[in-house]
């Protein structure tokens, strides 16, 4: 379908649709749009043959109702659609080594206005650049004030707000190897509460994002600092409780924010473990042991991305309301958790999750995607969770055709990217078996006892279906290839240390010299194309800062796999007499307890290589 733009369209809607509607124009029918703006909130549709009439509240209810429109192929037709949410959101990780290309961002900006998106978050723990502090977010590439700027306007021209996420407590980890934030270092990752150059780093920090965000809105962080007052606090102060120090701390930020005309969201986790101990704790009936007291400017932001079933998210919801007037809620997107996504189990956690923030009258949410570990899973890889969720959020669940329209690729296609990582059929189980097969030892097995029998058939046929994808795939087709050619790796990988091992226990010479002299170069050959699939991705959509650390990790299993082929040739050859790490008894993985290869999910790297110390 083509699109034309009525000429009394106003210039500012003009303008937005020039920008969105090159991306739904598939097909042969061309139709002419006629956008007005009303005052009801959301948006409505009378379709008269090929005059689309489309009332809208906001830009983006505009962008959203092209996309509905697009996904009629009727004559005429009426309808009315709103937002669950006064807010719905994106977050997009830029501080786990991929900090998105400006352009990469324009595009998501594109994509989450036409799926009804009203903001895109970027989270920003160190990568943005400050004034006076030229180490923060050194070589990590920082957004400077220029990107961050150009990148708001650009949002608000398509009636998205672009809002900054930021951590004023904990997370700050990577500026901490420097002497000059050590002063104001706590323990671990954790600023120094109390400290007045702690202060003077914020304040720099929250007029930068004054400066550079049309938005008043930002998230301050303020999670998972659970030493908080453990470590130079306490030697400087003594023992004082964390709730206190919290309390404390946050009003401080909250005086900041104030200063620069911004109006805080937190995340809830410190102060509501320290009321119920943990969230699970909460969630399974636990009573309240005190009673924090958040300031009434501040929004409480309670996060869950891991569990199905609804009754519990409508329990922790209303756990929240009684410890604070603003609630809001943030869900995800896996693609924190290894190479592949796993968009189906997001899905499914994200229903249940929204479907109770309707009933308890949530205003605000926002669907994170982190990067834990590297960011090795793109941005767009988690397109089917963000469709599904908005679809829901704007009162159409389930509904899946306007996803072929937004990207060229049915929505049971793009779901193939969970392939690699999905051994289980039920959506609601996951785990991230292709980053962990992926970098399991193949002389010390670690993982060997998780690997099924069948398992190089089943990288196998998911290698062929993504090849069926990628090649449909269009613009997308990047994301199916590194999936494809980490499926074709794992195929020779996966049980690489398991038939090893087998076959040095029972003598079988002859299998080793077939994995010494064929196995393992085709091993290393397919290695190196999945680097390179992955390395185009990565600069297709990334800045270069942080993928070294993806060469370090895959150059590091090139050049185990070599020294495993080396060890295995000394041995057949009669240099060696015995394999050391071959000859002792071979446990089963036992890192966690009931662990399964459809269930774990194990995102350390530096775990996953060895159990030795790195």
């Amino acid at each position: 379908m083509s699109w034309s733009i009525h000429p009394d369209t106003c210039a500012r809607a003009a303008r937005a649709l020039n920008e969105l509607l090159p991306l739904v124009e598939r097909g042969e029918r061309h139709r002419q749009v006629y956008a007005k703006e009303q005052s009801q909130p959301g948006y409505s549709i009378k379709a008269e043959g090929d005059r689309i009439h489309i009332g809208y509240h906001t830009l983006t209810d505009l962008a959203r109702g092209v996309l509905d429109a697009c996904s009629h192929t009727e004559d005429c037709f009426t309808l009315q659609r709103h937002c669950a949410f006064q807010e719905f959101g994106v977050m997009a990780d830029l501080s786990r080594n991929a900090v998105m290309k400006p352009e990469a961002i324009r595009r998501l900006i594109r994509l989450s206005a036409l799926m009804g998106y009203s903001f895109v978050g970027l989270y920003m723990e160190d990568t943005i650049q400050l004034d006076g502090e030229p180490y923060f977010g050194y070589q990590r590439g920082a957004m400077t004030k220029k990107e961050l700027q150009e990148l708001d306007r650009y949002a608000a021209s398509l009636g998205v707000e672009l809002r900054p996420y930021l951590q004023t407590l904990a997370h700050l980890n990577q500026i901490m190897r420097y002497q000059r934030y050590d002063a104001i270092n706590d323990t671990g990752d954790i600023l120094l509460a109390g400290d007045e150059r702690t202060y003077h780093l914020l304040d720099r920090l929250l007029k930068t994002v004054s400066d550079c965000f049309t938005t008043r809105k930002v998230n301050i962080g303020m999670d998972e600092a659970a030493l908080v007052g453990a470590g130079k606090y306490l030697d400087q102060n003594g023992y004082r409780p964390r709730i206190e120090i919290l309390q404390e701390h946050l009003t401080r930020v909250l005086g900041l924010c104030e200063k620069y005309g911004l109006k805080a969201q937190m995340w809830s986790d410190m102060f509501f473990n320290l009321a119920y101990g943990s969230y699970d704790k909460a969630a399974e009936g636990a009573s309240a042991q005190c009673q924090p007291e958040i300031p009434p400017q501040v929004e409480l932001a309670f996060w869950d991305y891991f569990h199905v079933g609804q009754a519990r998210y409508e329990t922790m919801l209303q756990k929240h309301r009684q410890m604070a007037g603003r609630v809001a809620f943030a869900g995800g997107a896996w693609k924190w958790s290894g190479f592949t996504p796993s968009n189906a189990f997001s899905i499914e956690a994200g229903r249940d999750a929204l479907n109770a923030c309707i009933k308890e009258q949530v205003e605000s949410v926002v669907i994170t995607a982190w990067g834990d570990n590297g960011a090795e899973a793109s941005m767009f890889s988690i397109l089917p969770v963000l469709y599904a969720d908005a679809a829901l959020a704007w009162g159409q669940p389930g509904e899946r055709e306007g996803f072929e329209i937004l990207t060229g690729v049915r929505f049971s296609d793009f779901l193939e990217l969970d392939r690699p990582s999905r051994f289980s059929p039920d959506p609601a189980v996951h785990g991230n078996a292709s980053k962990f097969l992926l970098y399991n030892d193949p002389l010390l097995g670690t993982y060997d006892s998780l690997v099924p029998e069948d398992v190089e058939a089943f990288y196998a046929q998911a290698a062929r279906e993504l090849a069926r994808v990628e090649s449909i795939a269009g613009e997308y087709a990047g994301l199916f290839r590194t999936q494809k050619t980490l499926s074709m790796l794992l195929e020779k990988k996966a049980a690489l240390g398991r038939n090893i091992k087998r076959a040095y226990d029972c003598g079988d010479r002859e299998q080793l010299r077939q994995i010494t002299e064929y196995e393992i170069p085709q091993l290393l050959e397919r290695l190196d194309t999945f680097a390179d699939a992955l390395e185009e991705q990565w600069m297709a959509e990334n800045k270069a800062f942080g993928f070294e650390v993806q060469d370090l990790r895959l150059g590091g299993l090139r050049r185990r796999v070599q020294q495993t082929e080396k060890r295995l040739r000394d041995y057949l050859n009669g240099a060696t007499e015995r394999i050391e790490e071959l000859e002792g008894e071979r446990l089963p993985f036992a890192y966690f307890d009931n662990s399964s290869i459809e269930t774990l999910n194990y995102n350390l790297w530096a775990v996953n290589a060895t159990p030795a110390v790195l």
